[in-house]
């Protein structure tokens, strides 16, 4: 009887071998990950103040002066404009030039991406969009600074004002 048991279970495992490639999966699991792109930056400062300013004069920020947190994980091109062409004013407003030249109630911007004044400087306006910071790396900060350019003369002495946006976008 043990004998024949044993022949028995003999004869089943020769018999499921050849059956073994038949019990494998017919199928392959493949797992597939990835990410998309993401562009993210924040900026430390939000307003600049040059206070009272005599005509011709350009004071500036340091280059360093507003941080931007770069969290996107692709590579930026980050550019600098202005959201109008004429300042907001109680008074008469000034024309904002995209050449960083000056004029009767004209004025000029630029900015500077951590550098100094005088090399690199990029002038912006509403039409002109300046590349500040080009071909920036992920995750890599990076800082500017803001100067101003003082019309030749003024109508008046009201104060005026203009917003700034820094984009990013994929570079």
């Amino acid at each position: 009887m043990r004998k024949m048991i044993v022949v028995l279970c003999m004869v089943l495992a020769l018999l499921i071998v050849p059956m073994a490639p038949a019990l494998t999966a017919p199928t392959v699991a493949i797992t597939v990950t990835a990410t998309g792109a993401y562009i993210s930056i924040s900026g430390n400062e939000s307003a600049w103040s040059p206070g009272v300013i005599a005509t011709g004069a350009t004071p500036s920020t340091a280059t360093t002066w507003c941080a931007v947190d770069n969290t996107s994980n692709i590579q930026t091109d980050n550019s600098i404009v202005t959201d109008a062409a004429a300042w907001t004013s109680g008074g008469v407003g000034w024309t904002q030039t995209v050449d960083g030249t000056n004029g009767a109630n004209t004025v000029g911007l630029k900015a500077n991406k951590g550098g100094t004044w005088g090399v690199s400087d990029v002038n912006f306006g509403i039409s002109a969009s300046a590349i500040l910071a080009e071909n920036q790396a992920a995750t890599t900060d990076w800082a500017f600074g803001l100067k101003f350019i003082a019309a030749s003369s003024w109508t008046d002495a009201q104060e005026n004002h203009i917003h700034i946006t820094v984009t990013a976008v994929a570079g």
